[in-house]
């Protein structure tokens, strides 16, 4: 029995990571936003943190995974998982059952997402952690400056002395 060597395909991981680069992102997908974090963790894997803010917190936070096997490059989703179908320098292409999910890079910080004739915009924001923190603050002080989507109410608290 021999014993077969399966050749990663590395360089289109790298055509990944050119199109979402290790970066935090913001979809706005009609009147819903969430975010997603993208994190190489070595040549055949990419962490993509899923989540969506609230309070000025992250909710609803879901490790999702881009891998190499020997059956080609796929990114579990929650329940669905996508394999890889094209990946170049500006787009990549995945493929689950008949359904096609695309992303196009227009400019270094916009992504045109489409799935299942949809369209949405990923827009880079700024890193997970200032983002996390920034937004945090912002709910708390009723300012601005985390570049998210959310508007918040100033809240004052009112002491009794």
């Amino acid at each position: 029995m021999k014993d077969t060597i399966a050749l990663m395909p590395v360089h289109l991981m790298d055509s990944i990571q050119n199109v979402f680069g290790n970066e935090n992102w913001r979809i706005v997908n009609g009147k819903d936003t969430t975010y997603q974090y993208f994190s190489r963790r070595n040549d055949l894997l990419i962490h993509v943190y899923q989540y969506k803010m609230q309070h000025g917190d992250s909710v609803q936070s879901v490790l999702n995974k881009i891998y190499c096997t020997p059956k080609g490059i796929l990114w579990q989703q929650d329940t669905d998982t996508f394999q890889l179908l094209n990946a170049k320098q500006n787009s990549n292409t995945w493929v689950h059952h008949s359904d096609t999910l695309q992303y196009q890079l227009i400019l270094s910080v916009t992504i045109e997402q489409q799935f299942q004739g949809k369209r949405a915009i990923m827009q880079q924001t700024i890193n997970l952690t200032d983002f996390l923190v920034r937004s945090r603050y912002d709910f708390l002080h009723g300012t601005h400056y985390a570049n998210d989507t959310a508007r918040f109410k100033r809240t004052v608290n009112k002491k009794t002395k």
